[in-house]
């Protein structure tokens, strides 16, 4: 018998507050997790209907194969956007790869040959592929709104787009957002000439983002939940979540599926509504999602709401809070999501999901 090793487990870190407190960090996490790739809102008592205002809510991002000097050209020029980037189909431990955060901050991970040929100051990380000299990855952190990244004919600035310029086209999705919130469109001019032979469709593709309804006419939802934030009750409605994550309407008839014996405590069934987003999805649509949860538990139209986030697992920088990234491995089991459980009482609840090489925020 072979006997495997066991994989690290995650670890969920729990903060409980109330949003009146001034020291309550609710917002401070959205705000410190731009990059995100679901977002699903669980309403108990609410029907499709009930939720137009939440449903409605939309946006667009692009798919796009460019080369990053153009990105970060356009970026320059158009300092009154915040833009989202990140890669698509990309290793966190591969070499010359980026991230823009809408901060103004461009992360990039570079290899040991154009880290020392361009001398922009950074930090070794580690990567899958060990410690040897050439082998080694450096990620270095821009902020494209300093005086030396705004300043035309600053050398460090030419430093960076000549850095930059080395990085083949890259495979990104990508968004910007102008003072107002409003999504603006994207025409980067090197965008057609990144690849060879290829029509503008392949480079270059916006995509709709809408939220998907899904009813639940009977659902066992939870008892009651005390504003207390019991440590196990809290880990048992967190598991509940992620079950009602999987959006199965009804048993599934086979025998070789497992059986899952649910860890809360079941009321009689009720109705309930899950929305769902998909794609690149800025932290502002998050803070909508959570300011509307967080009313209908307040207003008693819902005894409890969830907003649960999932960032893409496998990106230069999960996390940024007050200027310091906190990053997640490439190891097995890292992580970046987080869920929002709004209570009764001015009550909230916040568990964060950290693999075994991940820190905590």
């Amino acid at each position: 018998m072979i006997h495997m090793a066991a994989l690290p487990l995650n670890r969920h870190l729990v903060h409980t507050s109330t949003w009146s407190d001034p020291r309550s960090r609710a917002w401070d996490l959205v705000d410190a997790h731009p990059l995100n790739q679901q977002v699903d809102v669980f309403l108990p008592s609410a029907t499709p209907g009930s939720v137009g205002p939440l449903a409605r809510e939309g946006f667009f991002f692009y798919a796009m194969r460019v080369s990053p000097l153009a990105l970060l050209q356009e970026c320059l020029a158009k300092p009154e956007l915040r833009y989202y980037a990140t890669l698509k189909n990309a290793p966190i431990d591969g070499a010359n790869t980026l991230g823009l955060f809408p901060s103004g901050h461009l992360v990039l991970v570079l290899d040991h040959e154009t880290y020392t040929q361009f001398g922009l100051v950074g930090e070794k990380i580690a990567t899958a592929s060990g410690e040897a000299l050439h082998g080694r990855r450096y990620r270095v952190v821009i902020e494209l709104h300093a005086n030396n990244m705004v300043d035309a004919a600053s050398s460090f600035r030419a430093r960076v787009l000549a850095c930059v310029a080395r990085f083949p086209p890259l495979d990104l999705l990508i968004c910007a957002v102008n003072g107002r919130g409003s999504f603006q469109t994207i025409a980067i001019t090197d965008a057609n000439d990144a690849v060879d032979d290829e029509s503008d469709a392949s480079v270059r593709k916006r995509i709709e983002v809408t939220s998907q309804v899904q009813a639940f006419a009977a659902i066992a939802l939870p008892a009651q939940i005390s504003t207390t934030c019991d440590r196990n009750e809290i880990a048992a409605v967190y598991e509940w979540l992620g079950l009602v994550a999987c959006r199965l309407l009804s048993p599934l008839s086979d025998e070789y599926l497992s059986t899952y014996v649910s860890p809360v405590e079941a009321t009689t069934p009720g109705r309930a509504v899950s929305l769902r987003w998909r794609g690149l999805i800025p932290d502002t649509l998050v803070r909508t999602a959570v300011e509307y949860a967080k009313k209908q538990v307040a207003d008693g139209v819902a005894p409890l709401a969830a907003v649960s986030v999932w960032g893409f697992p496998d990106t230069v920088a999960s996390w940024w809070q007050k200027g310091h990234r906190r990053d997640h491995g490439f190891q097995l089991e890292g992580a970046n999501g987080y869920t929002v459980l709004c209570l009764p009482n001015d009550t909230y609840c916040i568990v964060q999901s950290l693999g075994a090489q991940d820190a905590t925020v």
